[in-house]
């Protein structure tokens, strides 16, 4: 049965099922552009720096907040400054939010923070350098990577600040080993979290045919050593942590260069194949994703939450961010110096 409209168009009747499917359907038409997949890689939004931090040689291995102030931590801060002198370099919330919001567009300049760790070369043999930073307040807490005679060891040190972030001594008398985990070179305790008044460090190789049983090595915050917690099977590198939320839960950079398979020997990627089947890699297998963990009584768990992966085109070069940092809905990340420093921010997936 038809009817006419005031227009003269003939109206055919509907089922009320039929009109209800068409309505739904103009809804979501006129909805906004749906949220993108769990494995979208996320684009890294570059922020360019200025100034010592720029350069391929400053070797930046962490990031961490010190209130409103970004602390960018070199490799060998503790002669960082090209008349030897130690720097860490300092970044403020403000300076990354204008850039990021498009208020400014010049390159963000750091400013040098003393850093003092006296000896340290000598009280730690085979000396690598810096990998990891966190803040407590006005205390500081720093991994550091060795190679001497006998193989890869890794130490925890601590220090303190001020308020203005004026400076930052480290006591070099108090250094606590932290025992390698696998026999592999270049690797140590390359990550580090604060929760209340317990330190757990984070070993850089965790994935299953070379690491049989991974821990979080814990501490407390004079140094003293804690029974160590279990650490999941987590295949390719670890490099940074963020600080945990008030359940515990923090995010790792995860990272694999493909020059590294014969060292890490990873077998098939389990959280890819959970997560992202489909997702294409980015060039010649390099992996470059964020994984979410928890802190429990128990141990330390991997979160039941997508991986955020990191977008990169065919023909950059894998980036080796060795730093993270939270800020608002997102991340800002840090290379050393593979393939040049790069700073930049992506932000979460919904």
């Amino acid at each position: 049965m038809t009817g006419v409209d005031g227009k003269g168009f003939a109206m055919r009747r509907f089922p009320l099922q039929v009109l209800l499917m068409l309505l739904m359907g103009a809804c979501r038409s006129s909805s906004t552009t749906p949220a993108p997949s769990p494995a979208a890689a996320r684009p890294v939004q570059m922020i360019p720096l200025a100034g010592p931090t720029a350069a391929k040689s400053s070797e930046l291995s962490g990031l961490a907040w010190h209130g409103e102030t970004l602390v960018l931590l070199p490799q060998y801060a503790d002669k960082a400054n090209q008349d030897g002198s130690g720097a860490v370099y300092a970044l403020t919330k403000v300076q990354i939010q204008d850039f990021l919001r498009g208020k400014t567009t010049t390159a963000l300049a750091p400013r040098a923070v003393p850093f003092s760790a006296p000896s340290i070369r000598d009280k730690v043999p085979g000396f690598e350098g810096f990998e990891s930073i966190a803040f407590s307040g006005d205390r500081v807490f720093l991994t550091i990577e060795s190679h001497d005679k006998t193989g890869m060891k890794g130490y925890l040190v601590a220090g303190t600040t001020d308020a203005a972030l004026s400076q930052i001594q480290v006591d070099t008398d108090h250094i606590a080993p932290v025992s390698p985990q696998a026999p592999l070179g270049n690797m140590s305790e390359e990550a580090l979290v604060i929760a209340g008044e317990k330190l757990f460090t984070f070993y850089e190789a965790n994935g299953l045919n070379v690491n049989a049983n991974p821990v979080a090595h814990q501490f407390n915050v004079a140094l003293e050593t804690q029974p160590s917690l279990p650490f999941p099977h987590l295949e390719y590198r670890v490099t940074d942590a963020t600080p945990p939320d008030d359940q515990g839960r923090f995010w790792v950079i995860n990272y694999f260069y493909p020059g590294d398979a014969a060292m890490l020997q990873p077998p098939t990627d389990p959280l890819a194949q959970r997560w992202a089947p489909n997702l294409a890699p980015t060039h010649d297998g390099s992996v470059e994703r964020l994984v979410q963990l928890q802190l429990t009584e128990s141990g330390v768990a991997l979160v039941d939450r997508a991986p955020i992966w990191l977008e990169l085109g065919p023909s950059e070069a894998t980036r080796n961010w060795e730093g993270i940092a939270p800020l608002g809905s997102g991340f800002l990340l840090v290379t050393d110096s593979y393939p040049q420093t790069l700073f930049g921010y992506v932000e979460a997936q919904p």
